[in-house]
């Protein structure tokens, strides 16, 4: 990726400390030697229990959830910082969440339902925001990836008799097979 299309990236580091949870937020520019520390050792207000009231509404979940990741007005305030530099430097941020290998309790939230404490809007609809989890690793070996399975495809293509009378056209069967067919190759 090109430096005028790389994304502002926002990591957002979460740790277990008895009694709770602390955050750390760094922002890294596209170009930049260095990290700038945003928010350093700031408690979190995570309520795991609390979240599984929600569990059947991922929308209530989601703004609980956010609600709960920026109650600090420090991570609040690096939020708004990272995305006024993406959005004024018209670059994507990406929000990479760190979470330590050992705290299942932080994996079993559901991260993907953030929502924008800015606009309430879902982060992961956003096409301007990546939204990574990333995995902290003590091991020394290099991690590789197993061999790629095969993957097969069912494709279904319906041109019903009747479409007239709905006032759609009919398609032409062969040539959106042959489209899927260039598409995923071999």
């Amino acid at each position: 990726m090109s430096d005028r299309l790389a994304a502002v990236d926002l990591t957002l580091t979460l740790g277990a400390t008895p009694p709770g949870y602390v955050a750390e937020a760094r922002l890294i520019q596209p170009g930049s030697q260095a990290d700038a520390v945003l928010a350093s050792a700031v408690p979190l207000a995570l309520d795991p229990a609390a979240l599984l009231t929600h569990a059947l509404d991922p929308v209530a979940y989601g703004q609980a959830l956010t609600t709960q990741l920026f109650a600090a007005p420090a991570l609040r305030d690096a939020w708004q910082q990272a995305r006024a530099l993406a959005h004024g430097t018209n670059r994507p941020l990406r929000v990479r969440l760190s979470l330590p290998a050992d705290a299942a309790d932080l994996h079993a939230l559901r991260w993907e339902t953030l929502r924008d404490p800015s606009n309430d809007l879902p982060l992961a609809c956003d096409e301007r925001i990546f939204l990574v989890r990333t995995l902290a690793s003590s091991e020394l070996r290099p991690v590789t990836l197993g061999p790629r399975p095969d993957l097969r495809t069912l494709l279904v293509v319906a041109n019903p008799h009747d479409l007239a009378r709905y006032h759609l056209a009919a398609l032409e069967v062969a040539a959106e097979v042959q489209r899927v067919r260039d598409a995923l190759g071999a």
